[in-house]
């Protein structure tokens, strides 16, 4: 979208010099403090408790937190892993709304699942938490771009920006080439070169020039921010360039790629430049946690904020009926910005409550048709469950059955995850092959992690044990089932080799 310039513009245009002047860009020294030393960096990481320190950072206070890449709450099977999710968020900035009302909030997007029929709910899901959240600008990234060709007009929710899309091209519905709030003016760029042929386009001179257009024109005065997804080497031109206050980037981790706890080890990992003043630091992968930029509490004094919403049950913003004020972690000081990780700690209170039990419902519906559908297949199923084995195999049975493989549906239960097929297919028998799990009514003998797991259907060898083995349950075969379920961050220290003699058995 082209916006008309003025004449003090178009002078302008050819200095870059005139243009922060035409800007006001006096207000960039109080606003943008360059960065020290890495040594004070460190020192400040020693006295920090829920934060860790990054570098310095503007003077109003901001979040910002994205990629969650279909992550809408952890699993809990591994508490070194129980890291983030949509409702830790929402009481996250819950507890910052409560003492900074003026909290500027930006979602750096990649946040969807995909575009099949399973990932829809989840990105239904993701939409009305972004409208409960009410973030002051979304980036429109990878993930939201797929979607918004897939599922034209469901892609993006609430105020979303992008701000590097050709002028000709057709634009998602409810984008918009920039967000305006009383104090900042907010850009969006992402890009893949692989997204061109959705209409977006590389920094380049042209894209600078309506970037000007737009600042001049309706940021004079104003915060300027960028939300930011691409390589480095865009990130570098868009610094130099010096045309914004604030650019926080979006995670440079591959869409595919699962979350681990590599950035809480090792939070330098999400500084991506140091240029002139400039800090540009990458929201963590997963929604693990967020960003939180200037002194969102008194330096010195870590107090605990009251918020009468942690203990309702109501995911609205009026108090619970009869609810008590109760007081929430306190949130440690720092000298500038932090990553704040959303630890179990975050759970207190109901925040989002009644959205996740609509989407808990529709998913067991949903699970409830896919045994429709696989209830036919028990008729000749390969599979006959652990029970049989017990006659012929005493010691490996009952060395199972002592296991936490013999219970392992059980913890979904407790945990009200017993018909959600992502939870369900690690904890019972054959539920990805065709004969397998079905369901508790249906297959009670399949449920838990049991014997043909790893050594396969064993029917055949259940009615003629002098029959050869199933080629499929060989060694290659057990360590693959292990490692597809095994695997971060669902099990953070698994290691087949050893995890394989702890589960060992006689014969």
């Amino acid at each position: 979208m082209q916006l008309t310039h003025d004449v003090q513009g178009a002078v302008c245009s050819a200095s870059r010099a005139c243009f922060r002047n035409a800007l006001g860009t006096q207000t960039m020294p109080s606003r943008v403090r360059r960065f020290s030393s890495t040594l004070r960096a460190t020192v400040a990481i020693g006295f920090l408790v829920a934060g860790t320190a990054l570098a310095a950072s503007p003077d109003w206070p901001w979040v910002a937190y994205g990629d969650l890449r279909g992550n809408i709450e952890p699993c809990g099977c591994d508490p070194a892993s129980d890291l983030g999710g949509l409702r830790r968020i929402a009481s996250l900035l819950r507890t910052e709304r409560i003492k900074r009302p003026e909290l500027w909030v930006f979602d750096l997007g990649n946040d969807l699942a995909g575009v099949g029929a399973e990932d829809q709910l989840v990105n239904d899901l993701i939409a009305k938490s972004r409208l409960a959240f009410g973030p002051t600008a979304t980036l429109v990234n990878i993930t939201e771009l797929a979607a918004s060709k897939a599922f034209p007009g469901r892609a993006v929710t609430g105020v979303t920006v992008l701000s590097n899309l050709r002028s000709n091209a057709p634009w998602p519905e409810g984008v918009r080439p920039y967000v305006r709030t009383g104090s900042a003016i907010v850009l969006g760029y992402t890009y893949r070169s692989d997204l061109e042929d959705k209409g977006v386009e590389r920094v380049g001179e042209a894209l600078f020039k309506r970037w000007e257009e737009i600042l001049l024109e309706k940021g004079k005065g104003l915060t300027r921010i960028l939300l930011f997804s691409g390589g480095d080497e865009d990130l570098e031109r868009i610094a130099n360039q010096k045309l914004f206050d604030l650019v926080i980037s979006s995670n440079t981790a591959p869409i595919g790629q699962v979350p681990t706890q590599i950035e809480k080890t090792e939070p330098n990992r999400l500084q991506r430049l140091v240029s002139d003043g400039l800090e540009v630091h990458m929201v963590p992968l997963g929604g693990q946690g967020v960003l939180r930029g200037s002194q969102l509490c008194e330096e010195g004094n870590v107090q605990s904020v009251v918020d009468p919403l942690r203990s309702g049950k109501d995911s609205s913003t009026a108090s619970p009926p009869g609810g008590s004020l109760t007081s929430v972690p306190a949130i440690a000081c720092a000298p500038a910005g932090f990553v704040t990780w959303l630890g179990p700690e975050w759970d207190a209170g109901a925040p989002l409550e009644g959205e996740f039990e609509e989407y808990k419902k529709l998913v067991a519906l949903r699970f409830r048709d896919r045994s429709n559908e696989r209830r036919a297949a028990l008729m000749h199923s390969p599979y006959v469950g652990s029970d049989s084995c017990q006659s012929c195999h005493k010691a490996a049975f009952k060395g199972w059955k002592k296991s936490a493989h013999a219970h392992a549906l059980n913890t979904l239960k407790v945990k009200g995850k017993n018909e959600d097929p992502t939870c369900v297919s690690c904890h019972v028998t054959g539920f990805r092959e065709v004969g397998g799990f079905v369901s508790e009514l249906d297959s009670l003998h399949l449920a838990n992690v049991g014997c043909e797991n790893c050594h396969g259907p064993r029917r055949e060898h259940a009615g003629n044990p002098k029959a050869s083995k199933d080629p499929k349950g060989n060694a290659a075969r057990a360590r693959a089932v292990c490692s597809s379920c095994h695997l971060p961050p669902h099990s953070t220290k698994f290691a087949f080799d050893i995890y394989w003699k702890r589960i060992a058995h006689g014969k």
